[in-house]
């Protein structure tokens, strides 16, 4: 963020690609990090969170489609 806002004219979109699976995290180590954190076997529709950073023409919501962060995205790629 500190780097984003010193260089300016920067947007920042944090997100994530689909909900972990259940993953339980407690300050584990990059070494101690394992597939046996999941507490599912799977990945499930539940939402993830998201951040925007910068000026952007765009209204936000608390929850939104996720396929309206990629269309910001690509609007702001391309503008």
């Amino acid at each position: 963020m500190e780097y984003a806002q010193s260089i300016g004219n920067t947007i920042v979109i944090v997100t994530a690609d689909h909900e972990t699976g259940g993953l339980q995290y407690n300050d584990e180590s990059a070494a101690e990090l394992s597939d046996d954190m999941y507490t599912r076997d799977s990945h499930s529709s539940a939402n993830v969170p998201y951040f925007v950073f910068g000026e952007v023409d765009f209204e936000f919501t608390e929850v939104m489609d996720n396929t309206w962060l990629s269309r910001l995205a690509r609007a702001v790629l391309t503008a």
